[in-house]
């Protein structure tokens, strides 16, 4: 999915809901360019938790609720699965 069409559906499909567990930003349309590594470097450094995902056609369609919980189970799963695994995305 491109950047594009994500901004376009996420423009035609507000989140309107229950309050988030935890805040939540996301970020979308950053390039292998090395800016998103040092967006999320410096949220580290304040101790924020950063989660990066990729952004899928399936995933797109999740409102924020979906979103955060798929993404909080992935996390157990990588956490339950070792240190090789949770340093793999980084």
């Amino acid at each position: 999915m491109q950047v594009s069409q994500a901004r376009s559906l996420y423009a035609r499909a507000p989140y309107i809901g229950p309050e988030l567990e935890v805040p939540m930003a996301v970020l979308c349309g950053f390039v292998n360019n090395g800016r998103l590594d040092a967006v999320v470097a410096g949220l580290n450094a304040t101790g924020v938790q950063v989660v990066k995902c990729v952004l899928t056609p399936d995933n797109a369609r999740w409102n924020v609720i979906t979103l955060q919980r798929e993404l909080r189970k992935e996390q157990e799963a990588i956490t339950a699965a070792g240190p090789d695994m949770s340093n793999s995305s980084n």
